[in-house]
């Protein structure tokens, strides 16, 4: 459960009142631990992550540090906010490199230690998972380019993007089917006009970052899943996997050096920003 909402006095009283240097607020529970690994490998001591409960509350909470200075710390999904020119700049309103912290862990070097893991193998699978991340961008962007649309227009309708398994045609599947991706931009499309899809796509086409970024988290962590799954059946027959551990077990298996150059230099610069 979240906090209630402050005020930005209030907000400004925090560090005092827990005696620490910097209170940082996050979205949710499964937030604390992906920015604290993060806080942690640059050197940070003296910090208290709290939840917000959500996007909204964090998005007061990001406007009282901009427009009233407040003595707190907000890390938050960038979600489109990056397409739709909504992000914040304040050394200490910080963004995830792409959508959410499922984009970050779901990188191949993470992937591959956690595969290797749950395989017991010493298996080198980042290019397995590399030409996967290649087939997965390529068979659902026309989902991600709706899913800017809607959300650029601010038409209030969403994408289905919660589970991979209902563009796979069942269990076994790890790649969503063209016919199934194409069904569901059939039915979307009527919502939108063509102008608005092409200006989505050309927003993602002048993006600096793959579209694997810009895909829902947890979609993208079901997708990285179901990858998963189909070789924990291949070597241990029916064993099934829980999202939940799957999540804990990347958080466990992630290291800074497993990003991009450019991604690395997104969180060190924006942590670095804390300590002026």
């Amino acid at each position: 459960m979240g906090d209630l909402i402050y005020s930005p006095g209030a907000l400004d009283t925090l560090p005092q009142f827990h005696r620490i240097a910097l209170v940082i607020y996050v979205e949710g529970e499964d937030d604390v631990p992906f920015w604290n690994k993060l806080l942690e490998d640059c050197g940070f001591a003296g910090y208290l992550l709290k939840i917000a409960g959500g996007a909204p509350t964090l998005d007061k909470y990001a406007r009282a540090i901009v427009e009233a200075d407040a003595s707190i710390c907000v890390c938050r999904d960038l979600d489109f906010l990056d397409l739709a020119q909504a992000s914040l700049t304040h050394p200490r309103v910080l963004y995830t490199y792409g959508y959410s912290i499922e984009n970050t862990l779901c990188n191949a070097d993470t992937l591959s230690l956690a595969t290797r893991a749950l395989l017991k193998t010493v298996e080198d699978m980042r290019p397995a998972f590399e030409a996967w991340a290649t087939e997965l961008e390529e068979a659902i962007k026309p989902l991600i380019v709706l899913d800017v649309a809607f959300r650029l227009k601010a038409l209030g309708i969403t994408v289905p993007l919660n589970n991979v398994h209902m563009y796979t045609g069942g269990q076994g599947k790890h790649l969503p089917m063209q016919a199934k991706v194409k069904e569901q931009c059939e039915a979307l499309c009527a919502h939108l006009a063509s102008e608005d899809i092409e200006d989505a796509a050309s927003k993602l086409d002048r993006s600096q970052k793959r579209l694997a970024h810009h895909v829902r988290g947890h979609f993208l962590l079901s997708c990285a899943l179901a990858m998963i799954s189909q070789d924990i059946r291949k070597k241990k027959a029916s064993r099934n996997l829980p999202t939940d551990t799957f999540f804990a077990l990347l958080l466990t298996s992630f290291d800074l050096s497993h990003l991009t150059p450019q991604e690395q230099a997104h969180y060190i610069a924006q942590l670095e920003g804390l300590k002026t």
